[in-house]
């Protein structure tokens, strides 16, 4: 067999080293759906590309026929390997279904067929010669019909390809329109070659353009796989992310490198998508310990986690799943964030509340029995002597105890006001309270506020402590609305209370004037009042009394 020599070899063996590689490349890696057509895209490009480099350098007609034939196993599967490949990176893979492929194989299967047996019927190549140039010889031949229904065939399975991913281009996120242009260049470039050469406008003839085109389609390949990850980074999970949702979604590839993340997922590791596309996520979260432990596993319910986000601690339910594709291959997973700092923050203050509880019931527990035991003790002495003195005493110490046990109720609101909030027309509440008690009262304005029932146990206290303490025979209440904010002002005409205590007056167990109570009732006001959100402060009604200001959140 002799043998020639041309430069135009070397750019040959290029493709199909490159091709071969990727092949292998490919093959190596993980299975998933766009493993097997990408191998046959490689594997037709080098096989074409190969066959021809062999015919180019092959002298003897017989075998350059026999390559000629042998290039026909790459030229029908690369553009049906184009189709497939594009319809699985695009989401089309419903269509690619058994009869699909079936339909797909027939014509590449009839071509080799016409191919190998042209002898027979020259429906592939009527005439086949050799032309001679300056440099070396290459096949002359007339096309038969067969050649043509191929050609349309072939172009027909590209112009679909072609369109699905401009579609996409247009379409799909920007995190894949780099990869997307890619391929396009890839399809579109090759196809063009094969055209020129078909259709006579072949500025090098006698040498067929599509092959060294194909190094175009190669490098395009290569690139998107090297540069771009196209084998791992596809849109695998825009179906199921919403850029609107308010949990932060993260999705990983098989090799564990960040894929997609959602704006909420952007905010709380505190880095753009641009950045962190095809990172490996151990490098990216690489402060987080706690949640990289928990990617450890492949599935994950519902565990809590807690993230630093600005210096701060956040915490968050944490959701992992593994992600399949629509052939039932694994292709990554899906990792769900919500934050739940919110529902942490009040479990810790329902905590500290029931401790709270715990200790002001073991204090009213002990006052009462102390006042039952005086109480006793008085009424022993009555007997004893029958001085009433006693008994007046005892009677204040009943009182006293009724008042504490009253104080139970406000206290039972106060561990209820954990619930959630919800609104209330201030203004009704106040009338309806107001009504109950025999004095003059006048309410101004109206609001609605942010709060739950243990308001009414709020309002009641305070007026109650108006009238008890205060001695007030009249009540005006202004109720101002600002910005999210309902201001509530209850002032009363009675003694007023001193400076030095007014910093003192919300405290527990503080009590003070003839008529002290428990010191429980302002005290779990105040402790409402911050559970809602809202402060409570005191101010002097000149002349005479005091103004109590609530301020509460509205919607």
């Amino acid at each position: 067999m002799h043998w020639q020599f041309t430069p135009y070899l070397l750019p040959l063996a290029a493709v199909v080293v490159v091709s071969v590689s990727l092949a292998i490349f490919a093959w190596r890696s993980r299975p998933s759906a766009g493993i097997l057509p990408f191998v046959l895209l490689m594997a037709g490009i080098a096989m074409w590309t190969f066959g021809y480099a062999m015919e180019i350098a092959s002298a003897e007609l017989s075998a350059k026929i026999f390559w000629a034939k042998f290039q026909y196993f790459g030229i029908v599967a690369t553009p049906t390997a184009w189709l497939i490949l594009t319809l699985q990176y695009t989401g089309k893979e419903k269509w690619l279904n058994r009869r699909c492929y079936v339909l797909l194989s027939i014509e590449p299967l009839l071509i080799l067929f016409l191919v190998w047996t042209n002898e027979f019927h020259h429906l592939v190549w009527e005439n086949i010669g050799i032309e001679t140039g300056d440099a070396f010889s290459v096949l002359s031949v007339t096309h038969g019909i067969g050649f043509w229904i191929n050609v349309a065939y072939s172009y027909s399975l590209l112009l679909i390809a072609i369109l699905l991913l401009s579609y996409a281009l247009i379409h799909f996120s920007l995190l894949y329109r780099k990869q997307i242009a890619i391929l396009l260049i890839g399809a579109i470039v090759p196809w063009i070659g094969n055209m020129l050469y078909i259709f006579g406008f072949n500025p090098f003839p006698p040498i067929d353009l599509t092959p060294f085109t194909l190094f175009i389609s190669g490098l395009s390949a290569a690139w998107a796989v090297l540069r771009f990850r196209f084998l791992d980074i596809v849109p695998i999970a825009r179906d199921i992310l919403i850029e609107n949702m308010e949990e932060g979604v993260i999705v990983l590839d098989m090799q564990n490198r960040i894929v997609d993340v959602n704006p909420a997922a952007e905010r709380i590791i505190e880095h753009p998508l641009a950045e962190i596309i095809a990172q490996p996520v151990g490098k990216v979260l690489s402060t987080q310990k706690e949640l990289l432990k928990c990617l450890q596993n492949l599935n994950v319910k519902d565990k809590e986690i807690c993230l630093y986000k600005g210096g701060k601690q956040r915490y968050y339910n944490i959701y992992i799943s593994p992600i399949h594709d629509r052939l039932g291959y694994l292709a990554g997973r899906l990792i769900i964030l919500r934050d739940i700092t919110k529902h942490k923050k009040y479990e810790e203050e329902i905590k500290q509340l029931n401790e709270e509880l715990q200790l002001i019931n073991k204090i009213m527990r002990h006052d009462i029995l102390t006042d039952l035991q005086i109480i006793q003790g008085s009424l022993e002495l009555y007997l004893e002597e029958k001085d009433e003195h006693p008994l007046d005493k005892a009677i204040k110490r009943v009182e006293k105890s009724i008042q504490m046990i009253h104080r139970m109720k406000d206290l039972e609101a106060l561990l209820a006001s954990g619930k959630e909030l919800k609104e209330y027309n201030i203004r009704e509440i106040i009338e309806n309270i107001l009504k109950n008690y025999h004095l003059d009262f006048n309410i101004k304005g109206d609001g609605i506020v942010m709060a739950d029932d243990a308001i009414y146990s709020v309002i009641e206290n305070v007026i109650k402590n108006a009238i008890t303490h205060g001695k007030t025979d009249k009540i005006d209440v202004k109720i101002e609305s600002e910005d999210n904010i309902c201001r509530i002002h209850i002032a009363d005409y009675g003694k007023g209370i001193p400076d030095e205590i007014k910093e003192h007056v919300f405290e527990e167990r503080f009590s003070y004037g003839e008529t002290k109570g428990t010191g429980l009732g302002l005290y779990i006001v105040r402790k409402i009042i911050e559970r809602y959100g809202g402060s409570i402060h005191i101010e002097d009604n000149k002349p005479r009394g005091t103004i109590v200001i609530i301020e509460l959140k509205k919607k």
